[in-house]
């Protein structure tokens, strides 16, 4: 039993050695990362903190915007809205301008001459 209240004191203490930053701190290392395009790791090594600490406040700012790489309602609908005026192009149309594909058969036609 005495073991395991040394372990806990210890955690205790350990926890109690973490660096705490000001939430000023973090939207400016945030808006670093996002500003300047630098990766997360060399913007955490300029400004003397963990690279998995920065990656975490970038990944929550982007989770509170929006960025988090899932689909809106909103932009579902407009998914479904351009597949279906993309459904209704005809089976036989490429996406092509006529002139794209005149141009391309007559490629196609003058490889084949030998020219």
């Amino acid at each position: 039993m005495t073991m395991s209240v040394r372990a806990f004191s210890w955690a205790r203490i350990v926890g109690d050695n973490r660096r705490r930053f000001d939430p000023e701190f973090r939207e400016g290392a945030v808006r670093i990362v996002k500003e300047t395009g630098k990766p997360v790791a060399q913007v955490a090594r300029e400004l003397g903190i963990n690279p998995y600490t920065l990656h975490n406040w970038v990944k929550l700012d982007r989770e509170r915007e929006g960025e988090s790489g899932t689909v809106g309602a909103s932009e579902r609908q407009e998914l479904a809205r351009l597949r279906a005026a993309e459904g209704g192009l005809g089976e036989g149309h490429s996406g092509l301008s006529p002139a794209v594909v005149r141009r391309q058969a007559a490629v196609t036609r003058g490889a084949g001459d030998g020219a």
